[in-house]
């Protein structure tokens, strides 16, 4: 039906290429605001991924240096250990001879 408008009178069809081109400027102005959107929420997810992330290697690092706190408190008991029987044996030596 339009396009028969269009045909006949060059003011009918002026007239729809400016509702056409309305209607496509909303429709992109529609789909700026949602990837404006899009992309805050996605800044806002990468904002939160890299707390998370940082939250993660700072346990990471506690639980090491846990860990490494802990194997130099078992070494340095095994060397008290060692040094103990060590004093020990000396000690037999020297009342046995």
């Amino acid at each position: 039906m339009a396009l028969s408008i269009e045909k006949q009178s060059l003011e009918a069809h002026v007239d729809l290429c400016a509702e056409r081109y309305e209607g496509l400027k909303k429709d992109l102005e529609n789909m700026s605001h949602r990837m404006d959107r899009m992309e805050s929420d996605m800044a806002a997810r990468m904002d939160k991924l890299d707390d998370g992330i940082e939250e993660i290697k700072q346990s990471l690092s506690a639980k090491e240096n846990s860990a490494l706190k802990t194997l130099i408190a078992v070494g340095f008991s095994a060397i008290v250990g060692l040094i103990g029987v060590c004093g020990g044996l000396l000690w037999y030596i020297i009342q046995h001879h």
